[in-house]
């Protein structure tokens, strides 16, 4: 690092070593394909997702309104980082400013946390559905949804605010290698060089919030299934259950990679190549599986995608006869 990458003793610039002492240039470029290929079908998907709700009517109604807003933050959270991966992958160039990398902490903690809420929210909507079917359309009006919404995004801003601002209350003056593939909280304070207590306790009183999240997400469900053992038709039983399964498995999926990602930064003797792996999952893959779910487990997207895919066959082949 020249001195012209510091100011001080503040780092102004870091080098992301991620995947880079693990890889021959052969395997660098095999991965970036298939970053690029997940990040198409992550955007793909959940666009089409969107597309799908917005043309058919009779799915404006809240649950699929959380759906698309999931949906837009898991094409916005790899937005933030795959990019700047695929950059890193393919080129030497491997620098990455400092205002640079906090702007993508900032947004990627953000998204992250915003998308936490939504599925709080999500299981809110479904607990009102299936325990107050009678009050569900006035609790969960249109304009109730849009202010729970807003309160995600806002939420997640807030938090990735803090965050921002417990970073650059410490001198970044350690090493400016990051064995990262992306600026993340736990990537640029452990190139601390003070001490951060005042970080560490202030961060675990925020991920303690966080997960509270998942603790109503737990009740609400579990209230869900005491009501649905009261329910006397079995077709109603599985109705609401199969509304409510494609929910639970992307909530499983998303909260054990986070887990998992936490767990690899924070035990002790964990390997480099773990964290990394770790990182980058919890990154790319959410997002790229929360449309198959939606689609695959619930009935109304399914028939609503085939109407859309028959039509768009439909004028491709009158398209190609008046050619």
């Amino acid at each position: 690092m020249t001195n012209s990458n510091i100011t001080g003793d503040f780092i102004q610039e870091f080098i992301m070593n991620g995947f880079q002492d693990l890889l021959d240039r052969e395997s660098k470029v095999i991965l970036s394909i298939f970053f690029l290929l997940t990040y198409t079908i992550t955007v793909f998907g959940n666009m089409l997702l969107v597309i799908v709700v917005k043309l058919n009517l009779k799915l404006h109604t809240p649950m699929y309104y959380f759906i698309c807003n999931l949906a837009f933050l898991d094409v916005c959270i790899p937005s933030v980082t795959v990019p700047k991966m695929l950059s890193y992958l393919l080129y030497e160039e491997r620098i990455i400013k400092l205002e640079i990398c906090l702007a993508q902490m900032f947004f990627y903690v953000a998204l992250g946390v915003a998308e936490t809420f939504c599925l709080t929210v999500m299981s809110y909507d479904r607990y009102q559905a299936v325990c107050n079917p009678l009050m569900y359309h006035s609790v969960m009006s249109n304009k109730k949804c849009i202010e729970l919404s807003i309160i995600c995004w806002l939420g997640g801003i807030i938090i990735a605010m803090i965050l921002l601002f417990l970073v650059l209350r410490v001198p970044l003056c350690g090493s400016s290698k990051m064995y990262y593939s992306f600026c993340d909280y736990f990537a640029l304070i452990q190139l601390a060089c003070t001490d951060v207590m005042f970080n560490t306790i202030v961060s675990f009183t925020i991920l303690s919030f966080v997960c509270l999240p998942l603790i109503f997400i737990m009740f609400s469900y579990i209230k869900i299934l005491l009501c649905l053992q009261e329910l006397s038709s079995l077709q109603g039983r599985k109705k609401a259950f199969s509304t409510c399964a494609s929910h639970i498995l992307v909530i499983a999926i998303v909260y054990l990679l986070a887990v998992f990602a936490f767990l690899s930064n924070k035990i002790p003797g964990c390997s480099v190549d773990a964290r990394l792996v770790a990182a980058t999952l919890q990154n790319i893959l959410p997002p790229m599986i929360n449309p198959f779910i939606f689609s695959l487990q619930m009935k109304e997207i399914r028939d609503s995608l085939k109407k859309l895919l028959s039509a768009f066959v439909f004028y491709i082949s009158s398209t190609a006869r008046t050619i």
